[in-house]
Parts: C-alpha cells; structure tokens; sequence
C-alpha cells in the first residue's frame, strides 16, 4: 500500500515543489499499473487537515488517513466469487472408443 505524497498547500499550485511532487506521483501510478497487488491511497489534501505551518497532518488528517488505509485493508479480506472457466471436451483422438472407455473410467472413480 502505497500513500501518495500530497502537494504543499503553502506553496502555490506551480511551484517547482509541487510540479516534482506531481511527477512522482504519476510514477507511483505507472508502477502500479504492472502491478496487481499494490494499492494507491489517493488522499486529497484539504487545508483543515493540516497543522497550522501547513506541512504536519493535524489529529483529524491523520484519522482520515488511517480510515482509508482500513478500508482498503478490509476489501483485501473480502471473499470474490470467482468463477472458473469451462471449456466445452474436445475428441483429438480418431478412435472414439477409446475416448469413452476413458470416461467411463472416470466416472467410476468418482462413484467409488
């Protein structure tokens, strides 16, 4: 689980700070799209969640950020149906006897 770095909301939006921290998360998502096992907690920043000198999350950003690393913690132990993929039996072989004798020999495994 990855948390993106959120932009400075003392400095102006095209500051060189926040263009760098722009360009290093749109690495973090071009890693991600290889990858199907990492998250990206996409926090928006609001200015209320910060201390007062603006780089520090306050008490409230905080609980925010652990609520949303619970969420995605949580749909990782949801159970997802999957469904397998059946495929229809395919005869390769020309003598067809010989095909059924094999699936009679299955069939009666299974019985036992």
């Amino acid at each position: 689980m990855i948390v993106k770095v959120p932009h400075r909301l003392e400095l102006l939006i095209t500051s060189c700070i926040n263009n760098v921290v722009q360009i290093f998360n749109r690495k973090l998502h071009k890693i991600k799209k290889n990858k199907d096992n990492v998250r990206i907690l996409d926090q928006e920043p609001h200015r209320e969640d910060f201390a007062q000198h603006g780089i520090h999350l306050n008490f409230t950003g905080k609980v925010k950020v652990v609520k949303s690393i619970c969420q995605n913690i949580s749909q990782l132990f949801e159970v997802k149906e999957k469904h397998p993929i059946i495929l229809k039996w395919k005869t390769t072989h020309s003598d067809h006897s010989l095909v059924n004798s094999a699936l009679s020999d299955i069939n009666e495994m299974k019985i036992v």
